[in-house]
């Protein structure tokens, strides 16, 4: 399947670190660093390459470092692989393991094996994995929803991912109850909601297809959490019934530090 909508761009691995600089929001600022220049204290996500392996090492980015940026998007158009992005953000601190190379015995970081909810603590975005064969009726979807995404990105296969960025980050709370909502009005995957969602990267290879997954949409727009509630339409008895149980409510800390199944996109 065609990309259904094009974007041009002047180099291809700027599609990817485009993605990445407006996932972390407006109000993200870059972190302290140590003496060797290394980011601690502040907030990163992590890009998972083997998507069915979950203990699988991630890559660990920077979203305030330019140069971070650009390093790991040039890497996910060299390699032509599937790539999975966390799209809420993790403390630095928590996800990094310092490694030594065997070669000089200097120590490096690399990004934490298993990502969980109970890692999640910079919830600056909203999204919806669009469920449908049809592009144009999933985009209609979108039209039809008074508040427009930041991001849209087709998945390289059946799907489109939207995506609205928060002026503010929200609670785990207002996150848990406006997550289910936002889906079932979406009509969306009902398995794309958790807080350690990886969502798929921008050129990154969907293994089905061969095709790159592209951002499609992009712009400064961003939301405060109660725009995108106040053009929720649906009720609560309408989430219930979308996902065939109770609507999900915010859990308590000791059972938030399980991992979720099935945070893989389609």
């Amino acid at each position: 399947m065609n990309n259904p909508i094009t974007l041009e761009w002047d180099e291809p691995w700027r599609e990817t670190e485009t993605f990445l600089r407006l996932l972390r929001g407006p109000r993200f600022a870059a972190p302290p660093t140590d003496e060797h220049g290394i980011a601690i204290r502040g907030y990163c996500t992590t890009i998972n390459r083997e998507p069915f392996l979950r203990d699988h090492p991630k890559m660990r980015v920077d979203l305030g470092d330019p140069d971070d940026r650009e390093n790991v998007a040039r890497r996910i158009w060299r390699d032509a692989r599937p790539a999975y992005v966390g799209v809420l953000l993790c403390r630095i601190d928590q996800a990094t393991e310092w490694r030594r190379r065997r070669d000089n015995g200097k120590a490096f970081p690399v990004a934490f094996y298993r990502r969980t909810n109970a890692h999640v603590e910079y919830r600056q975005a909203l999204w919806c994995d669009i469920v449908g064969s049809d592009v144009g009726e999933q985009i209609q979807r979108l039209r039809d929803f008074a508040v427009h995404p930041t991001m849209l990105v087709w998945s390289g296969h059946l799907s489109l991912h939207a995506y609205w960025i928060l002026e503010r980050p929200v609670t785990d709370r207002a996150f848990r109850r406006l997550m289910p909502a936002l889906c079932a009005q979406l009509r969306g995957n009902r398995r794309a909601i958790s807080p350690m969602q990886q969502m798929r990267l921008p050129g990154g290879v969907h293994e089905r297809t061969g095709a790159r997954a592209s951002l499609v949409l992009a712009g400064e727009r961003y939301y405060r959490a109660g725009q995108v509630a106040r053009a929720i339409t649906v009720s609560d008895g309408e989430v219930e019934a979308y996902f065939g149980h109770p609507r999900p409510a915010a859990r308590s800390a000791r059972a938030a530090a399980a991992p979720a199944r099935g945070v893989m996109s389609a």
